[in-house]
């Protein structure tokens, strides 16, 4: 198997708003970096409706070729992708003329519904996790026509006793697909097992890692937080200067820095340019031999390894429960606020079957939420007339902008803003601050009540006519 060497790539999400502008860093410095390499979504004709970006990347790619990071593709879990979307993807690297795709190994998505802020769950780092993530692989590997790379997974809380570096190696043994080294990722293993940052690093094949990621990242304590638009901390510098000297056949570096002002992605893309050049050279990788893969779907024990990490009291939990609070407050805020005003009252309803349900039979999040919420505000007097308001809310602005509810609730709807603004900015937040909402609610006089609807790639927005 021959790779090109592309070297030195900047990430993006393919939308012309975002931060840093490829194009514009490009345009005033041609040499800043070699190639894009972008997330969006399969289809690729859905890429070029959704992603506002895409038609420019596609103009210009003869100059700064296009490297397609789909992300949200299982490579664990117990749903293996569907021949369908598996087409897609092929489909789509073949259309941008993408050398190879990558994805982190982990479970993405369920039925296609993905985890709140695509926060997958990683493998755990066993035989069996090992077994499964094989199996997955080699069924995404076997269907594409381009390349598998194979990328470490963020490790937020540690499970089974693998080292990540024997993990990673025996799948890439196991499936011949090369290696892509997040290094962030590599950290957060590093924290998790409380071990420094190249302890047990020397047992990857350096000869089969063909890319490295590197990116931002929060660290508290232990436990470490993927988040690109956050700055690259000292000790994933210190891990790229490192692993980098040892990745002999190294391909491409790619500067995930989606998020990052241009003025911060400038400096940083100058200090990586010395590292890697884009050049007529093309790596040599063993070519994977063919195997096949028995298709074992739905295996239950991974449902109850679901359940269990939405159990633990732990960092990763607590971390899940605040992306799980965020996107609820996008979408459905009075019924979260509601019902579920902490991070703790929020666990009742990340561990019940209404969650887990939501993924195997696919709805929409806010819609499990607010019939799960509706059932816990029938003893939440006030509670009961937010979710209401939502629930009819997201159902008559298919068709109306401006309509009429029963119960007149603009005191309660200053107030859901209002203690949010205060209570946030203070870290004052607990279940008997937020009773002010309820008691807005619970007073609201029972008359008509004018609103405006409106649709949001988000949720729908409620404001008074």
């Amino acid at each position: 198997m021959r790779l090109p060497t592309l070297g030195l790539g900047l990430s993006s999400n393919a939308q012309s708003s975002d931060s840093p502008r490829p194009w514009a860093l490009l345009d005033a410095d041609p040499t800043l970096f070699d190639y894009l390499e972008y997330s969006a979504p399969l289809n690729v004709d859905d890429a070029r409706k959704e992603a506002t970006l895409f038609s420019t990347m596609e103009s210009r790619r003869s100059a700064t070729p296009l490297l397609y990071h789909p992300v949200h593709l299982n490579l664990w879990g117990p749903e293996l992708e569907s021949d369908e979307r598996l087409k897609l993807l092929d489909a789509h690297a073949r259309a941008v003329g993408s050398p190879w795709v990558s994805n982190d190994v982990g479970w993405w998505h369920h039925g296609g519904v993905p985890f709140p802020g695509y926060l997958y769950v990683s493998p755990t780092l066993d035989g069996e996790g090992l077994e499964r993530a094989v199996e997955h692989v080699l069924h995404v590997r076997n269907a594409l026509t381009v390349p598998l790379l194979i990328e470490n997974p963020v490790v937020m809380t540690a499970r089974g006793s693998m080292h990540i570096a024997e993990f990673m190696t025996k799948l890439h043994e196991a499936t011949g697909c090369p290696l892509l080294l997040d290094v962030g990722h590599l950290v957060s293993h590093q924290l998790a097992r409380g071990l420094s940052l190249l302890e047990g690093l020397d047992a990857l094949p350096w000869t089969s890692v063909a890319q490295l990621h590197l990116a931002g990242g929060v660290i508290n304590g232990k436990f470490y937080a993927d988040d690109h638009t956050q700055p690259i901390r000292d000790e994933v510098w210190t891990t790229f200067d490192e692993v980098r000297k040892r990745c002999t056949q190294l391909c491409a570096v790619t500067y995930e820095g989606d998020g990052h002002p241009e003025s911060v992605a400038l400096r940083t893309l100058k200090r990586l340019r010395p590292v890697i050049a884009r050049s007529e050279v093309e790596r040599e990788f063993p070519s994977p031999s063919e195997r096949g893969v028995g298709v074992r779907e739905n295996q239950p024990s991974l449902w109850e390894h679901f359940r269990a990490l939405h159990e633990e009291d732990n960092e990763e939990l607590r971390y899940r429960l605040a992306v799980l609070a965020d996107q609820l407050d996008a979408e459905v805020p009075l019924a979260r606020l509601a019902v579920t005003p902490t991070l703790e009252s929020l666990k009742a309803f990340i561990t019940s079957e209404a969650f887990e349900n939501h993924f195997k039979t696919p709805r929409p999040l806010a819609d499990a939420f607010l019939t799960w919420a509706a059932m816990k505000a029938r003893t939440l007097p006030g509670a009961d007339a937010l979710v209401s308001l939502e629930i009819w809310a997201r159902s008559t602005a298919r068709t109306k902008s401006e309509a009429t509810f029963a119960v007149d609730l603009t005191e309660a709807l200053h107030a859901a803003t209002a203690l949010k603004r205060h209570l946030r900015a203070r870290e004052l937040i607990s279940t008997e601050a937020w009773e002010g909402l309820l008691h807005c609610a619970r007073r609201a006089p029972p008359r008509a009540w004018k609103v405006k609807l409106m649709v949001t790639a988000r949720g729908v927005r409620i404001s008074e006519a």
